[in-house]
């Protein structure tokens, strides 16, 4: 029983830790969520415990690696208009091909986003807003107005990363349309409120508070 208990231990190590196994090639996949076809042009990164990798896929949304056989590497997705990012942990090149499906952003008001939170909920939206950045927490308003008045009941929580705010700060006051995914922003309990997080398209509308 101890034998079998060290042996369980061991294989249960080994899906968890890098190996040092012979290379092989190792295809990840990028498609389209809903109809499962090609996306090109994908920034596709592949990250072990000792490097990052990165290419991009071609017009199969194919995007091809030569690693050693093992586990604990993550692979990352992105740079493409339109589409959410994705990130997926703990992958194992024991096969010769991983799918990863992105999602496409859909156009949203931002009054419907208002209005029915819970429907775009986990979804990646293209949303139109004056955007104020703030320290603690940043907003999509719908107009100047409400951006000047702190009126909050007419915009959007807006989560972004401390590298995120520098990035963007340009926009800040500035009418834009992003990109990034609903989701809800715990407010004690019960209940919560719609946020947008994982914000990777910004583009400029208007000069806004400027």
């Amino acid at each position: 029983m101890r034998l079998l208990g060290v042996a369980l231990a061991l294989a249960s190590a080994a899906t968890v830790v890098f190996a040092q196994g012979a290379e092989q090639q190792f295809i990840v996949q990028v498609v389209d969520e809903e109809t499962a076809e090609a996306v090109a042009a994908a920034t596709v990164k592949l990250i072990s415990t000792t490097e990052a990798v990165t290419r991009q896929s071609d017009a199969d949304g194919a995007a091809v690696f030569s690693a050693r056989k093992g586990c604990g590497y993550s692979v990352e997705v992105g740079g493409v208009d339109g589409w959410t990012a994705r990130k997926v942990a703990n992958v194992c090149v024991d096969r010769l091909r991983l799918i990863v499906p992105l999602q496409r952003a859909r156009s949203v008001s931002l009054v419907a986003l208002l209005a029915d939170w819970e429907r775009y909920r986990g979804k990646t939206v293209e949303v139109a807003g004056l955007l104020s950045i703030h320290f603690e927490k940043s907003y999509l308003y719908l107009h100047r107005d409400d951006a000047v008045n702190s009126i909050v009941n007419n915009s959007v929580g807006v989560q972004l990363e401390p590298e995120e705010r520098i990035r963007y700060a340009a926009f800040d006051g500035a009418y834009v349309s992003l990109s990034g995914t609903v989701d809800c922003n715990p407010q004690g309990s019960p209940g919560c409120e719609a946020v947008l997080r994982d914000i990777h398209r910004v583009i400029r509308l208007g000069k806004g508070l400027q």
